[in-house]
């Protein structure tokens, strides 16, 4: 008896390793999905988000209330933000990579993720290393 419930237990634990392992290939990574070609639009959006929210914390209101957090940033009203958003859908309908510019969802994520930093608000985007795409 002992014999036939070793033996059952044996062979639970082989299936579970083979059954809850990763296949071939996948071993050490999390997911596929983030060496995917970025969706154009969607990365658009995202950028575009942070860049209405970074200006508005950059400048702050006229009257100083917020006031902005980078020296010499112009003001940026709430009226503005929101014009800002509001045009977000209208900018990015049909956006593109360069035809000769391949991007991983791994990399817009870092860039969103960079834009989203407060620590980098007052550094303008283009001098930021994860945002610079197919640059020579």
């Amino acid at each position: 008896m002992n014999r036939s419930l070793a033996a059952r237990a044996a062979i639970a634990a082989l299936l579970l390793l083979v059954l809850g392992a990763p296949g071939p290939g996948h071993v050490g990574s999390c997911s596929d999905s983030t060496d995917a070609a970025a969706d154009p639009e969607v990365f658009c959006r995202e950028r575009k988000g942070w860049i209405c929210a970074r200006l508005r914390l950059a400048g702050g209101d006229a009257d100083g209330d917020p006031p902005g957090a980078c020296a010499g940033a112009p003001a940026y009203e709430q009226s503005q933000f929101d014009d800002c958003r509001a045009r977000i859908p209208t900018d990015c309908s049909g956006a593109r990579f360069a035809a000769d510019c391949t991007v991983t969802e791994r990399q817009t994520a870092a860039c969103v993720e960079a834009l989203s930093l407060q620590a980098n608000v007052c550094i303008p985007e283009e001098m930021i290393a994860e945002c610079r795409f197919c640059t020579r």
